[in-house]
């Protein structure tokens, strides 16, 4: 089966045309998503999925408690699931523990949507109003991945249908193809989106261009991106000119300077706009989009999912992007940025303990 695709860079057009397939599905619809708003936006996903459910359409909506925190405290759940959709919400949080810090760790923060078991979405973008105006990168597919992705959304729906807070996916054979939908979760074993990531990083010969919202990784990660860069591989990493989270723009900061000395280039996106894309291409031999950040929170403690490609036109398509964002960015150089001022390398420097649970 061959598989086809299509690119979305804002969030407006991915759901318009996630909406038209949801309108056209015959058997199922499942969508997993961090982030579901009871706003204008997430409305027109209920009501599409209402009237699919009265038709006999199976319906399963599959939520984060803390990202989603609006959707499950509001009780609205029951009032669907007495019209015919089922929803579960993943490791739901006591009230009282809803703002606690420790409730950013062991979240669902994966976003996939499988219609028909035939049509697959996923990507940064959740379903909020608010991030209409970031700059996202989804795909829609249809071809042999999205039975990976299916897959993976039922082997979570399960998992939360349970109560289970952690386990481990089971490890299942898919026919050889250009297209993988691999998962990250708490247990070390099953990091396969990271481990794909040090693979591609440790393989790469001519570049690595790796786009981010929030940059915390972990050392032996950040290691193998300066060997690259001190082997001449053309190494660029592209972050938001401020994200939505000032603790993180600051420990992303404490990770420059160094990046910097071992040739790395490091450029921010216009500071007007968020960028929120989690994609990367090495030598375009090698392609990523999907919900992953690169910091521990992603690497580490939640469950995360991405497609991975061999194919070069999923993957010069990813480059052209890269290209296209570069234009609206402005690089970092290092005389300036060692010019910044002192207070500023003072809050970076204290961030570094903390650099494990970000």
């Amino acid at each position: 089966m061959e598989t086809n695709w299509k690119f979305y860079t804002e969030a407006d057009l991915f759901w318009a045309d996630m909406l038209a397939d949801m309108r056209q599905a015959r058997a199922s619809i499942d969508i997993e998503q961090y982030i579901f708003a009871l706003d204008d936006v997430g409305f027109r996903f209920i009501e599409a999925a209402l009237d699919k459910a009265a038709e006999g359409v199976r319906v399963r909506f599959l939520c984060d408690a803390s990202g989603s925190a609006g959707f499950i405290t509001s009780g609205f759940s029951r009032e669907l699931e007495k019209k015919g959709i089922e929803v579960v919400f993943y490791n739901p949080i006591s009230p009282w523990r809803l703002y606690n810090f420790t409730s950013w760790f062991w979240r669902d923060h994966r976003k996939i949507t499988v219609i028909d078991s035939s049509i697959g979405y996923t990507g940064s973008a959740g379903i909020k109003k608010h991030m209409t105006s970031w700059r996202e990168t989804h795909v829609r597919i249809v071809g042999p991945v999205v039975e990976q992705m299916k897959d993976a959304f039922n082997q979570m729906w399960l998992a939360a249908k349970t109560n289970k807070k952690f386990f481990r996916f089971k490890k299942i054979i898919y026919p050889a193809d250009e297209f993988s939908f691999l998962i990250n979760s708490p247990y070390q074993a099953n990091r396969f989106i990271r481990k794909s990531f040090m693979a591609a990083i440790k393989s790469a010969k001519d570049f690595i261009f790796l786009t981010t919202p929030y940059f915390v990784p972990d050392l032996f990660f950040f290691q193998k991106l300066l060997s690259a860069a001190k082997r001449k591989v053309d190494v660029r990493l592209l972050l938001p000119g401020k994200s939505d989270h000032k603790i993180l723009d600051v420990a992303s900061a404490s990770y420059i300077g160094l990046a910097l000395k071992a040739g790395i280039r490091i450029f921010r996106y216009r500071p007007d706009r968020f960028l929120h894309a989690k994609t990367g291409v090495v030598d375009n031999l090698w392609g990523t989009v999907g919900s992953t950040n690169l910091d521990n929170l992603s690497f580490r403690y939640n469950y995360e999912g991405n497609i991975v490609s061999s194919n070069p036109e999923f993957n010069n398509e990813l480059f052209k992007h890269f290209l296209q964002d570069l234009s609206e960015s402005r690089e970092i150089i290092a005389k300036d940025w060692n010019r910044r001022r002192l207070l500023d390398k003072i809050y970076e420097s204290f961030t570094w303990p903390m650099h494990n649970f970000f």
